[in-house]
């Protein structure tokens, strides 16, 4: 049964892909067509006969569509092993993301377009930005030494702003 359900989840990806959907589809269409004739006095009648030529470019865009496919799911499952210690890069047009895993307050070459995405409950009750042993207290100790007191305040009106409400 394993064989059954990988071979209909290869079918399913199959139908999805769009050059390959035109190329199959194109494909199994003339092979239907294959079997048709035309006649000027019964128009259009299937026929057990088959005309080779017609299936046999049907046959071929079939699977040059499954050759399409397997080539670039091959591409497509490459692309999905990250390697997160190196670091990922992402980027759309101007912008750019890097993913890396590390300790976040060894982070070096900051600039004032950058933006570091830090990790933090959602009442902000304790004192995570000063506890050196989180993320964020880690980060702002290395990189913000004297504004840590500020921070519950600055947390309370940026929320504030916002509209978001703690719970303290």
């Amino acid at each position: 049964m394993k064989w059954l359900k990988d071979a209909l989840s290869d079918a399913k990806a199959i139908l999805l892909a769009p050059l390959t959907n035109i190329l199959c589809g194109a494909g199994v269409l003339s092979i239907i067509a294959s079997f048709i004739e035309y006649d000027k006095t019964q128009g259009l009648s299937l026929h057990g006969t088959v005309h080779w030529a017609i299936a046999g470019a049907g046959f071929v865009l079939v699977g040059i569509g499954a050759i399409i496919f397997l080539l670039t799911e091959r591409k497509a499952k490459a692309r999905t092993q990250l390697d997160y210690q190196k670091g990922v890069e992402i980027k759309r047009g101007e912008l750019q993301i890097l993913i890396q895993a590390g300790e976040i307050q060894k982070i070096q070459g900051l600039t004032s377009n950058s933006a570091i995405v830090l990790p933090a409950n959602t009442t902000f009750i304790d004192d995570c930005a000063a506890d050196k042993r989180t993320a964020m207290g880690a980060f702002f100790g290395e990189h913000f030494p004297s504004e840590i007191g500020n921070l519950p305040s600055l947390f309370k009106r940026v929320l504030d702003i916002s509209g978001v409400h703690t719970m303290s």
